[in-house]
């Protein structure tokens, strides 16, 4: 979920429907991987595990084969210990977003989420490929690109590309 998606105004709205956000900033697979084996899901039995991991490995500059190959291991082991600590829970795997802020890391990107479909299909888990459905929203809103401050801005009640205003 999105520092927006947890602003007090969105609390009340994930809270009527029982959701929870396991989520930090600047998390990577590893981060991930390391509290779900140390107790996150302990005596939590979700009905829906949403996994947005794996930019914050990708890092600045275009990922080697190895770096690839290292972010869609730890994005399995994510799915595996998930199945593992939550059977019942359907699971929803997102593709990795594009990124602005660097468009040589499109191609990687791209092979990652090529990994991350096979494994959705090998394991039976939905990929929802967030990002598909919402670039041409997003480069159309935001012609110039979207950035940290387009967020900060929405954040803060003002949509930077609009000039549109929230309350």
């Amino acid at each position: 979920m999105s520092d927006e998606a947890a602003s007090p105004s969105a609390a009340n709205r994930w809270k009527s429907k029982n959701a929870a956000d396991f989520g930090w900033g600047a998390d990577s697979t590893q981060h991930i991987l390391w509290r779900l084996q140390h107790g996150e899901l302990d005596g939590v039995h979700p009905k829906v595990i949403v996994i947005l991991a794996g930019t914050n490995n990708v890092g600045r500059t275009p990922p080697s084969d190895e770096k690839i190959a290292e972010i869609t291991r730890g994005l399995q082991a994510i799915v595996a210990t998930c199945r593992e600590k939550a059977p019942r829970a359907t699971l929803v795997l997102t593709a990795i977003f594009p990124r602005n802020d660097a468009p040589g890391l499109v191609p990687g990107i791209e092979r990652i989420n090529q990994n991350l479909a096979r494994l959705a299909d090998e394991v039976g888990v939905t990929l929802d490929e967030v990002a598909e459905v919402n670039v041409a929203k997003l480069r159309a809103r935001y012609p110039e690109g979207w950035s940290a401050h387009h967020a900060v801005a929405r954040l803060d009640g003002e949509d930077a590309g609009t000039g549109k205003t929230y309350g």
